[in-house]
């Protein structure tokens, strides 16, 4: 058995093996990884910078803020406009349409802009990667948007 033909022809034979343990080494690590995070923003986030942004650590996950849009009425309809009455101190806040988060949006994750890619194609991929771990873990109920947005910590 020590003659180099023979260990060579041993070498063969189990090279397919040693790959094939070196393949469930890395599943028995994934599968670990993904056991030890959940849907909890702060597992999310860290899944998300580990994969997008292991440096820096920029990926932010926010609560949308619900806001009730203010609606306007032609005269003609004959409804009230509800606007500030000081005695009253409720102010009325009027939004831009961009402002108010529709939709149904849960949370919102804030990606830098600097993590976006120059092409189409190269963005289309990270989102589609991003959205595919953020549905792993996310609850079923649960929706969201990904923006290319700076969130201060």
């Amino acid at each position: 058995m020590r003659k180099p033909n023979n260990k060579a022809f041993l070498s063969v034979m189990l090279r397919p093996l040693e790959l094939l343990h070196l393949d469930f080494l890395n599943f028995r690590a994934n599968s670990i990884y993904r056991v030890k995070h959940n849907s909890q923003i702060v597992y999310m986030e860290a899944m998300l910078n580990d994969l997008f942004d292991p440096l820096e650590r920029r990926i932010r996950i926010v609560n949308t803020e619900f806001k009730q849009p203010v609606y306007f009425y032609e005269p003609l309809e004959n409804r009230e406009v509800y606007h500030y009455e000081p005695e009253d101190n409720d102010p009325v806040h009027y939004y831009e349409p961009d402002d108010i988060v529709g939709d149904g949006v849960d949370f919102s994750v804030c990606v830098p802009p600097q993590l976006q890619p120059e092409g189409e194609t190269a963005e289309t991929a990270i989102l589609t990667r991003m959205r595919g771990e953020i549905d792993y873990y996310k609850l079923y109920s649960k929706n969201y948007n990904i923006l290319w947005v700076q969130v201060n910590n």
